[in-house]
């Protein structure tokens, strides 16, 4: 089995007494090519949402840690000035996602 099936099922032929070849249309062709673009950018877009989900798992790990230590350290008073930070990062970047900021 073929892995271009769509390809070769488009193909046409010319033959002459002097040469011959196989070619498909350009609007197949064109049509394969702005799929394919659609394509890399939808794995572009992917990506680029691999990488945040990564960061933001790793930022999350972080502030685990810290709010263990701070909870072991020092008690009610760091909890309270971490969560505080914590709660003013959230709403900055809340403003800016929502093109507040």
């Amino acid at each position: 089995m073929s892995d271009t099936p769509r390809t070769e099922a488009q193909v046409k032929s010319f033959d002459s007494e002097e040469w011959g070849f196989n070619f498909v249309e350009v609007e197949f062709a064109e049509r394969l090519e702005r799929e394919l673009n659609a394509a890399k950018e939808l794995i572009k877009k992917r990506e680029q949402i691999i990488l945040e989900l990564t960061a933001a798992g790793n930022c999350l790990r972080h502030d685990k840690e810290l709010l263990a230590s701070a909870i072991r350290d020092a008690g009610g008073r760091a909890f309270v000035q971490w969560s505080t930070d914590n709660w003013i990062k959230a709403k900055e970047w809340d403003r800016i996602e929502k093109g507040y900021a």
